[in-house]
């Protein structure tokens, strides 16, 4: 079982109204200091071999403003399709994608994964939060490692939006927990 995996989850959240030079800017400095650390645990007590978790992209919900004081919400499914609903509106910017991560262990195996039912996203200087649910999982949450024991799998999920929530970049960090299905 993979324990307190933390990867992080959220990069390019911002608020306000800039050029677009400036958003381009303020998003590319934040979206490249999202590096995690790799930890291997071991998958169980048998002979199979230990379950590795890497992360291949960050989830991104996009550049966004609110709109109001009233709270919406911004989902971007497995597949990186963005719906939104409520005092939010899309900006020009980067664009919405899934995370994506790679598991490597024994071919051949079925695993099932754990995610957090929230993610507290804080703003990176300070002062605000959000928060994201609803984590989703493509293909599964359970999954079949291949014959050279790797499986991909992406991972969606919902920001809530308050009216009131502070402008800048946002971040955040959740923990995926992997397990030999017997």
């Amino acid at each position: 079982m993979i324990k307190n995996k933390v990867f992080p989850l959220v990069y390019l959240l911002i608020f306000t109204v800039l050029p677009v030079e400036s958003w381009a800017k303020a998003l590319g400095t934040v979206a490249r200091s999202g590096i995690f650390q790799q930890q291997t645990i071991s998958g169980s007590a048998s002979q199979r071999k230990e379950l590795t978790v890497r992360q291949l992209s960050p989830i991104s919900f996009g550049a966004f403003a609110s709109t109001g004081n009233g709270s919406g919400s911004i989902t971007i499914n497995p597949l990186g399709m963005r719906t939104i609903s409520g005092n939010v509106a899309m900006l020009n910017g980067n664009e919405p994608q899934a995370a994506e991560f790679e598991i490597l262990g024994q071919p051949d195996q079925e695993i099932t994964l754990f995610l957090p039912e929230r993610v507290t996203l804080s703003k990176i200087s300070g002062g605000s939060s959000m928060t994201i649910s609803g984590l989703t999982v493509s293909p599964s949450q359970t999954v079949k490692l291949d014959a050279a024991g790797r499986v991909r799998i992406k991972v969606g999920g919902t920001l809530r939006v308050s009216g009131f929530t502070q402008a800048g970049p946002y971040n955040g960090y959740f923990d995926i927990n992997a397990q030999y299905t017997y």
